[in-house]
C-alpha cells in the first residue's frame, strides 16, 4: 500500500489465548454518493502480511476514536467464529435426526450451549475469582454434553451443577 495519506499504526485489539492480538491498522477519510448526497466515512485497511490487507467500510461517526474504531473492526472475528461453531456443531450436513422432534432437541441444546459460553465469557467476577485474563476454549460439544448430563436430573442443586461445570 502506497496511498501517501496511509500510515499504519499498530493497534492491540484483543486478548487471546496466546497472549495480544496487535494488527497493524491504517484509517483514510472516503465519501460515498447515495441520492445525489455526499456522506464521509472511513475506510478501515488492515495489513494482514506483507503483501495481504483487508478493506472495511465504517458506518460509525467519522470522528470515533482510532483506537476503538480498529477494536470494533476487529469483533467481527467473534460473530463469524459463532456461526462457524454453531454449524460445525449442528453439523447441517451430518445430522440425521429421524424426527422433526429430535433436531429440535438438538438444535436447543445447542443453543444453550452457545448462550452458556456467551455467559461465562461475559461473567468478570469469574476472572477474578481463577486470577485470570483469559478463559480456555469451551467447545459448544463439550458444553452441550454436560447440558445432557445435567438437564436429564430434576433435583440437581445450584452447587452440583457448578460442580459438573468445573470438573468437566
Amino acid at each position: 500500500m502506497s496511498h501517501p495519506d496511509c500510515r499504519f499504526e499498530t493497534y492491540q485489539v484483543r486478548s487471546c489465548e496466546r497472549g495480544v492480538l496487535n494488527y497493524e491498522i491504517s484509517f483514510l477519510r472516503v465519501w460515498t454518493v447515495c441520492n445525489g448526497k455526499t456522506y464521509p466515512h472511513k475506510l478501515i485497511i488492515r495489513k494482514d502480511s506483507a503483501l495481504k490487507f483487508s478493506y472495511s467500510l465504517s458506518n460509525a461517526p467519522v470522528d470515533m476514536p482510532a483506537k476503538e474504531l480498529a477494536w470494533w473492526r476487529c469483533q467481527r472475528y467473534f460473530v463469524e467464529r459463532t456461526f462457524q461453531d454453531f454449524k460445525s456443531e449442528l453439523g447441517w450436513s451430518n445430522l440425521e435426526a429421524c424426527k422433526y422432534r429430535a433436531w429440535e432437541h438438538h438444535t436447543a441444546l445447542t443453543a444453550l450451549a452457545m448462550w452458556f459460553i456467551t455467559q461465562v465469557k461475559l461473567d468478570r467476577e469469574l476472572f477474578e475469582e481463577y486470577e485470570i485474563k483469559i478463559l480456555p476454549a469451551l467447545s459448544v460439544s463439550n458444553i452441550r454434553e454436560m447440558l445432557k448430563a445435567c438437564l436429564c436430573r430434576g433435583d440437581l442443586t445450584a452447587e452440583e451443577a457448578a460442580y459438573v461445570v468445573a470438573v468437566a
